[in-house]
């Protein structure tokens, strides 16, 4: 299952254009200027500012902290109210803002100025965190791995998918187990595989067979054979993807190479995997694929590629659908190329800088190990960044832990709410102090 960043595209004008009202967003802070409300008492010009925050489904949040930060000065803060809207008259907005909202995880905007917001109205999206979830009651089934293609030899393993805990099993011996809902019927996706170990930058393995087995539902642990004699027709795929060229990218080094999956949409469970991939000399890269389509309409799955090498450093394409064949117009995106900070630092005021002869980012994301996060996104051209204080209620992220963050270079697909393509470097690390 890839391990991809997640990234709320509310402000999409933000995180896809920047913070410059480009009208090829889908949304966010362009327009015509904050609105300008006379001045103030020390004879300053005041701007009215009204931030709206709004969950993921665009539900106004209530009793958010938020706060203003003017340059290098001290912030001001408010509260949402009903209507999701924290209200603010600042004076002496000349240089670049940050706006933070806070209701246990934190969305934060960087490099904003009056004439990046339309009318004096702002809205932030802020991550929520799903109320738990009560497992459901789960039971053991096993079984043997009947009629393999081949026994015994190396690289050789078996597979056996299913959505739930523990949800798939892989191994070379020819017995499996898994654990499923109690009484709930499922169905099991069982395959056998060889594979090679190929030279730099490629991937190979070979499906020997798919089968498909279903279950009315177990009561208690029981067992379920898997016949891989009983064979089902995968669907195959070709085509290639444009991957980044730049001479020192992660993505051209000897390590880096392309995996390949076909998932149901939470990414629980497997229908399909790459079974060859290579980086061609014309700078792109080829894949083939099989998958199986008897759980899942074309709707109901995604198709993951990505860049991976040996350090932190990864690029995915999100596909709808079962993989297309094809030369396809979507492109991986290349990495940020982080220069600082470059040892653990304290996060807030912490400068973040990346090379400007790299891409870009657009967000640096901060998470704990309770999955809390800090988005920061980024304006257009900004080259560096100094992370603002926090607002001093509704943060949730664990102080005195070692956090990991990313710098990250995001695209979306027009009317999209998440990114499709999300590209990453090197984790920094900051702390948060409890005083």
């Amino acid at each position: 299952m890839r391990g991809t960043i997640f990234i709320t595209l509310g402000l999409a004008a933000v995180l896809a254009h920047g913070a410059c009202g480009d009208d090829t967003g889908t949304g966010g802070t362009g327009g015509t200027g904050g609105t300008n409300t006379g001045v103030g008492d020390g004879g300053t010009e005041t701007t009215a500012l009204a931030v709206t925050v709004e969950d993921e489904e665009g539900t106004p949040i209530a009793g958010a902290t938020c706060a203003v930060q003017i340059a290098n000065g001290t912030p001001v803060e408010a509260t949402t109210g009903a209507d999701g809207v924290a209200a603010f008259d600042l004076e002496g907005w000349t240089e670049p803002a940050s706006v933070s909202c806070a209701m246990i995880n934190v969305t934060a905007l960087l490099g904003l100025l009056p004439e990046d917001v339309s009318d004096g109205e702002l809205t932030l999206p802020l991550e929520t965190l799903a109320p738990p979830i009560s497992p459901p009651e789960m039971v053991q089934v096993t079984g043997s791995i009947l009629n393999p293609v081949q026994t015994g030899s190396d690289h050789h393993f078996f597979g056996v998918s299913h959505a739930y805990e523990m949800g798939t099993w892989e191994g070379s011996a020819t017995s499996y187990f898994l654990s499923v809902p109690k009484g709930v019927p499922f169905d099991l996706l069982g395959y056998e595989v060889t594979y090679t170990n190929p030279p730099a930058q490629t991937m190979n393995q070979t499906f020997l067979a798919w089968t498909v087995v279903h279950h009315d539902g177990l009561d208690q642990n029981g067992t379920l054979d898997v016949d891989l004699g009983a064979t089902v027709q995968p669907l195959t795929a070709a085509g290639t993807l444009a991957r980044p060229t730049r001479a020192d990218s992660p993505f051209t080094q000897d390590d880096a190479r392309m995996v390949m999956h076909v998932l149901d949409r939470k990414e629980t469970r497997y229908v399909g995997f790459g079974t060859s991939t290579a980086f061609t000399n014309d700078g792109r890269a080829s894949y083939t694929s099989e998958s199986v389509d008897s759980f899942l309409t074309p709707e109901q799955v995604v198709t993951t590629f990505q860049l991976k090498t040996n350090s932190y450093a990864r690029s995915f394409v999100t596909l709808d659908g079962y993989p297309p064949s094809g030369d396809l117009e979507t492109a991986f995106l290349d990495a940020p190329k982080v220069l600082a900070p470059v040892a653990l630092v304290e996060l807030e005021g912490a400068m973040v800088a990346w090379d400007p002869a790299a891409p870009s980012p657009n967000v640096i994301r901060v998470t704990d190990e309770a999955g809390h996060s800090i988005s920061y996104y980024l304006s257009e051209g900004m080259t560096e960044a100094e992370l603002p204080l926090l607002p001093s209620a509704g943060v949730d992220i664990a102080r005195d832990d070692v956090l990991t963050a990313a710098v990250v270079h995001a695209l979306a697909e027009p009317g999209s709410n998440e990114a499709n393509r999300v590209a990453y470097d090197q984790p920094l690390s900051f702390i948060v102090s409890s005083e």
